[in-house]
């Protein structure tokens, strides 16, 4: 018995070396490998030996064994590595390249239109189990500076990038898609956001990658091209005019420009604002810090006791060109009575601005 099995084993390790040696001469093998794809293809193209390959494929036990193989054959070591170092010579291969890369697309995009096969791949993506084995790998790889290199070089490839976009532009014509995607995209980024773990770990990814010259100089660059585009400008000004329609966005903004620059009150108003307490104590209260809203324009002080009555403090540098009948009328509109003291008023005779205040109070 071992001398068959002796035997046996001679016999094929002199096949297989015989195998290697002819596998190493390029002609030989651009020859068998094309015999061997004509074939698979003729035989393919039989609906029964089709559905029978389909039928092995589909068996659980005979997915489990291949799988188990698949597994047991990557684990051994320099496997990996073969592999690895044989797609990257042939993806250095412009005409392989070329070649495969239509056949990939077009099978995927058959695939995809098949919708048990859609759900069963988002079914996997959307598995916690195989996120975080996703998650891991990439993490993995991008450690890996060779690695990372690789993505990036295929992320940056012309050919590549131009597909993508192309395909992206044809897709956003279609506003049943855009719709769809933008409020999938909305709605996922919003439940991202929550997670205070995903927003610290986007704003360190954020500052890491701006640490980065060529990249904070290549996204500078793009950013500053777009926005600078006609279609850009339109977008904005049409989404700014849109919003700015609805009242509670448009006090909104005005608030926050107005609090952004006037946090305190000024000595004008300092001074306007002793003169109220001594007068009128707990009348008046300061709203020009974006407090009180109305009619897109913050007046200085608001009667706290019932009276719909405000009181300006304009200075003579600043509102010198302006009316300030135009302020009273505007708040009148509104139900509010309106008192306008200029800084000179009150620089040269706080006595006669007292009586001015106590008039309009009644």
């Amino acid at each position: 018995m071992d001398e068959i099995s002796d035997r046996e084993r001679e016999r094929r390790r002199k096949i297989g070396e015989a195998s290697r040696k002819r596998w190493a001469d390029p002609v030989w093998r651009a020859k068998i490998s094309q015999k061997i794809s004509d074939t698979m293809t003729e035989l393919w193209k039989d609906p029964y030996h089709r559905q029978k390959k389909l039928a092995g494929l589909n068996n659980p036990v005979a997915r489990k064994k291949m799988s188990e193989a698949a597994k047991e054959w990557w684990a051994k070591p320099g496997h990996k590595q073969k592999h690895s170092e044989k797609m990257e010579r042939r993806w250095a291969d412009p005409e392989w390249r070329a070649r495969v890369i239509p056949k990939i697309s077009e099978a995927s995009s058959k695939s995809w239109q098949d919708p048990r096969y859609r759900q069963k791949v988002l079914d996997g993506l959307n598995d916690s189990i195989a996120r975080e084995k996703m998650s891991e790998g990439g993490k993995k790889c991008w450690a890996d500076p060779e690695c990372r290199q690789r993505l990036l070089s295929a992320l940056n490839d012309p050919v590549l990038r131009k597909k993508h976009i192309a395909r992206m532009k044809k897709r956003w014509t279609d506003p049943e898609w855009r719709a769809k995607f933008i409020q999938k995209r909305r709605a996922d980024m919003t439940k991202r956001w929550k997670d205070s773990k995903y927003r610290a770990q986007m704003s360190l990814q954020s500052k890491a990658f701006w640490e980065d010259t060529e990249y904070r100089v290549r996204m500078t660059e793009q950013i500053q091209q777009a926005a600078n585009t006609s279609e850009e400008k339109a977008r904005r000004s049409r989404q700014s005019k849109a919003l700015w329609k609805d009242p509670e966005y448009r006090e909104k903004v005005v608030r926050a420009a107005i609090a952004a620059c006037h946090k305190t009150p000024n000595k004008l108003e300092v001074a306007m604002q002793a003169l109220l307490d001594k007068v009128l104590p707990g009348e008046y209260r300061f709203v020009g810090n974006g407090e009180f809203i109305l009619g897109d324009k913050n007046p200085d002080f608001l009667n706290v006791n019932g009276q719909k009555k405000l009181i300006e403090v304009y200075g003579d540098y600043w509102h010198r060109n302006d009316d300030p009948q135009d302020r009273i009328d505007l708040f009148q509109e509104f139900g509010f009575d309106t008192l306008v003291i200029w800084e000179h008023e009150i620089k040269d005779d706080l006595v006669k601005v007292a009586e001015k205040v106590l008039e309009f109070n009644g």
